[in-house]
């Protein structure tokens, strides 16, 4: 790959990660407080600064060099700014603004005056590095305060970007790379990847911390009211904080899910910038990646939409559901988080369509909370399967799950569903209570039992829809 190459793959990195703070506003549309006003910014800051030094070989040298370089750096301070509010640490604004202009002068010294380019780049590069180095500082301290593990995964590959700039610079200054950004070297290019996944990543960590915090608080605030709340009001409430609870707790492995489309797209559009730059890319190849690039772009969409519709509170809406169609879509949910958990799934059916009559977004609650308590249950046990039953009997659907974990002791069957029992110490002991809900709702059951050869059956009747 050529210097130019490697610009305008940062271009496109920078054309790729704009959307991304933009997204974060929009899911904490209900939570936007000044530090997210702060994070959202200073991301798209960053974004900013990052396309400007894409474009370098186009723009010129104060575009592309200090307004650059103060897009990233002033980006990265405020979200530490968004990460301090959080810890009720904030700095004053004299001082992030002493900061800003101290790196400008020293940054523009080494460009203007000295005319070092190994200096200006260790500078910038240094300072990038100790910018991320203190989010990874401070989002560790939110995980100890919080006990968040979005906020523990976020410091992790902060701190991972960090040593991989701190190689960088190092192999700059022994003469092995050269000290620029756009250089086609493979440290360089490792770099540009890191920084890409961190930002991307680190913001549906930051996303994820909100999720967990808002949800918890809204919880306990819904435990108090509960007896001043009517049955099935209060009961909705808690379902949907559920909902949100279980999306917060996933949010890396979303983000990982995310980024598989990202990177593909990436991958595609270098394909095709490399091709027409060599004269090589025929008519059908330029075709191929195209439509590779528009098929990523719509699964990540799809991903984005699946995720928006899980969490966002509808009235509810009965209509047919193919409670088989249904239990797969929930395991792509869950996929990223299976792998990592290393569980496998499996499915049958007895008819093609195993239709009900009810609410989708329900109906999935119901399914999520089984498949996620199994793979949790399952953590201890070396051979981790869920095995996924759809059947007709009678006029009823049944959907039975039945995992290969240690099942239930007897104690945890009597308390199975009782409001607020829980087994977990981090858990809120509503998820099966509200499961049981939905089904009686929807003229069901929700039941448990132990399988005759080891692990744990659940099972869920619901009406058929003809019967219905």
């Amino acid at each position: 790959m050529t210097d130019s190459n490697l610009a305008i793959a940062i271009t496109l990195i920078g054309l790729l990660y704009l959307p991304i703070p933009i997204m974060a506003w929009s899911v904490l549309a209900s939570t936007r407080t000044v530090s997210v006003v702060h994070w959202c910014v200073g991301g798209g800051l960053f974004g900013i600064g990052i396309l400007l030094i894409g474009l370098r070989i186009y723009l010129p040298d104060w575009l592309s060099f200090a307004v650059a370089n103060a897009c990233v750096v002033l980006g990265n301070l405020l979200r530490i700014q968004a990460l301090r509010l959080e810890l009720k640490r904030p700095w004053r604004v004299s001082r992030w603004v002493m900061l800003f202009v101290g790196f400008m002068l020293v940054y523009e010294f080494f460009r203007l005056e000295v005319a070092n380019q190994f200096f200006r780049f260790g500078w910038g590069f240094g300072i990038l590095a100790l910018c991320l180095g203190e989010l990874a500082r401070l989002s560790w301290q939110l995980s100890r305060v919080e006990s968040s593990r979005s906020a523990r995964w976020f410091s992790w590959v902060h701190w991972a970007v960090v040593v991989v700039i701190f190689v960088r610079v190092l192999l700059a200054g022994l003469g092995i790379s050269r000290p620029s950004p756009v250089a086609a070297d493979i440290d360089a290019m490792v770099t540009v990847v890191m920084v890409l996944l961190t930002t991307v990543l680190g913001n549906f960590a930051f996303v994820g911390i909100f999720a967990e915090r808002s949800t918890a608080k809204e919880v306990v605030l819904a435990q108090e009211q509960a007896q001043q709340l009517e049955h099935s009001r209060w009961r909705g409430q808690i379902a949907q904080l559920d909902r949100q609870r279980s999306l917060g707790a996933m949010s890396a492995s979303i983000s990982h899910e995310l980024n598989q489309p990202l990177a593909a797209i990436l991958l595609d559009a270098n394909m095709v910038q490399q091709g027409v730059a060599s004269g090589k890319l025929t008519t059908p190849d330029l075709l191929e990646n195209i439509n590779a690039i528009e098929q990523n772009t719509l699964r990540a969409s799809q991903i984005i939409q699946r995720i928006r519709n899980f969490i966002q509170p509808a009235p509810e809406t009965y209509e047919l559901v193919d409670l088989g169609a249904l239990s797969v879509d929930v395991a792509d949910l869950v996929a990223s988080e299976a792998r990592a958990r290393q569980v496998k799934f499996s499915f049958s059916r007895d008819v093609p369509l195993a239709r009900v009559m009810g609410d989708r977004i329900q109906l999935s609650q119901i399914i999520l909370n089984l498949y996620r308590n199994a793979m949790q249950a399952m953590a201890t046990v070396p051979q981790r399967d869920i095995a996924v039953e759809v059947r007709n009997e009678a006029a009823n659907v049944v959907l039975r799950m039945t995992d290969s974990g240690v099942g239930f002791s007897l104690h945890v069957l009597e308390g199975m569903g009782t409001e607020f029992f829980t087994t977990k110490p981090e858990g809120l002991g509503v998820g099966i209570m509200i499961s049981r809900t939905i089904a009686e709702q929807h003229g069901g059951t929700l039941t448990f039992a132990n399988a005759p050869h080891g692990g744990a059956v659940a099972t869920l009747c619901l009406p058929a829809a003809m019967a219905a």
